[in-house]
């Protein structure tokens, strides 16, 4: 199994559950037995609520979705999808999409497109 379907079948069973992992990054992911991935450290994922809104900027810069990024800004499933994204990017080129110097400016740019 490769690691980008393996991180994908791992947030699947979890978004199922209503839980959010929020975190998803290289360091994230570990080689189980077989090399199959493991998806690790759900420390500050949050669960899902039809009544509450999930809020509160975290997760990793470079990684985040940039409505984690914004103040006032909901999300849900989708950031983990993001996350991903940036994942498969760094495994194809061996770097992350956005630079650290433009990072704000690059997250920025990306919330006004939503």
């Amino acid at each position: 199994m490769d690691i980008t379907s393996g991180v994908l079948s791992a947030l699947a069973h979890v978004h199922e559950r209503g839980l959010v992992h929020r975190d998803v990054k290289a360091e994230n992911v570990l080689r189980g037995p077989e090399g199959r991935p493991i998806l690790a450290d759900f420390g500050i994922a949050a669960w899902l609520s039809d009544d509450r809104a999930m809020l509160g900027r975290c997760g990793t810069p470079g990684y985040a979705a940039p409505e984690m990024l914004t103040k006032d800004a909901s999300y849900g499933k989708k950031v983990d999808v993001f996350s991903t994204g940036v994942l498969l990017f760094l495994l194809i080129f061996g770097r992350t999409p956005f630079d650290k110097k433009g990072f704000l400016r690059d997250q920025a740019l990306l919330a006004e497109a939503l």
